[in-house]
């Protein structure tokens, strides 16, 4: 991992682990609204490489009603380089694991699923930025996607990647 002070800015304040694991969080509610079992830990890092890529972002639908398989199918396209994506982002998504863990946000249970803490979404009235306010949205969206999605073996080949 880069120390802070050497990675560019724009990094920095893109795959901060606050942010980061404010998507991480919002996806992890969705999921356990959608269906009450606890979040897998290695579905984790297919969030960021999925709301964090603008093509795919802006590709999912505002509302969930179409399942992730149907929406795969039809977009194809987003699987390209997602493989590469995923590996570059694990690193951001372990370091945003930790940060969680750390301010007791999440929790991890007997079984490695994670568990929300201390943690209540953001007011997002005080945000003006829309893209930020779109991968918030979005995902959202992913946490009740891989909730109705089936196994994890389903979900990631779906993807076309290995956990």
């Amino acid at each position: 991992m880069i120390p802070w002070q050497e990675r560019p800015k724009e990094i920095a304040f893109l795959l901060n682990p606050a942010f980061c694991g404010e998507l991480i969080c919002i996806c992890i509610k969705s999921y356990h609204k959608t269906i009450s079992y606890t979040f897998p830990y290695i579905l984790s890092f297919l969030v960021l490489p999925i709301v964090l890529h603008r093509r795919t972002r802006e590709s999912i639908p505002r509302k969930a009603r179409l399942h992730m398989h149907a929406w795969l199918q039809e977009n194809q396209y987003v699987k390209i380089g997602f493989a590469d994506r995923a590996r570059l982002l694990a690193p951001i998504t372990k370091e945003t694991l930790a940060f969680l863990l750390k301010a007791e946000a999440i929790k991890l249970d007997e079984q490695g699923g994670i568990v929300i803490r201390n943690y209540k979404c953001r007011n997002n009235s005080d945000i003006d930025d829309e893209e930020i306010l779109d991968c918030f949205h979005k995902a959202q969206i992913i946490g009740r996607w891989l909730a109705r999605s089936g196994s994890l073996t389903t979900i990631f080949a779906m993807w076309g990647v290995k956990p």
